[in-house]
């Protein structure tokens, strides 16, 4: 996996929390705000449904899809886990602020430093496939789109 890659991942998964704030936040400025009025084509007599516009609003907003999509992705392979390496993903990327090393994380969980980043490096490539970065079959890294 590329070096890039890895670390975007791992960006995402350590701002996982932040994100899903991010989409209430989102959701409800977009709830809260005043629908424009549609005026595109001449005068409109019609008051129209400013709760169709609120919906419509959050249902085709990139940025909250975007966000979701990527919360959704993680949350499939983070509810997956089992117990021990879940305690890994919440004592390496969730822990704020961070007070132990890999060694000492490692030790918390009763497994040594190079199985530590074997289990990492799988929980990182499981959300790179769900996300659509790397390819399930030959695992190499590519961007989707651009």
């Amino acid at each position: 996996m590329k070096r890039e890659i890895k670390a975007y991942i791992e960006a995402e998964l350590r701002d996982y929390h932040d994100t899903l704030k991010a989409i209430q936040e989102d959701r409800a400025t977009l709830l809260n705000s005043t629908p424009a009025p549609d005026n595109i084509g001449g005068t409109s007599y019609d008051i129209g449904n400013p709760t169709q516009a609120k919906a419509l609003q959050l249902m085709t907003n990139r940025r909250i899809k975007r966000m979701d999509d990527t919360c959704r992705a993680i949350a499939k392979v983070i509810d997956a886990l089992p117990e021990d390496k879940y305690k890994l993903v919440m004592l390496r990327y969730w822990t704020r602020p961070q007070t132990l090393t890999d060694e000492g994380i490692a030790r918390e969980i009763g497994i040594d430093r190079s199985t530590l980043y074997r289990w990492a490096d799988g929980i990182i490539k499981l959300i790179g496939i769900e996300f659509g970065l790397i390819n399930s079959c030959d695992n190499v890294a590519t961007f989707k789109g651009a």
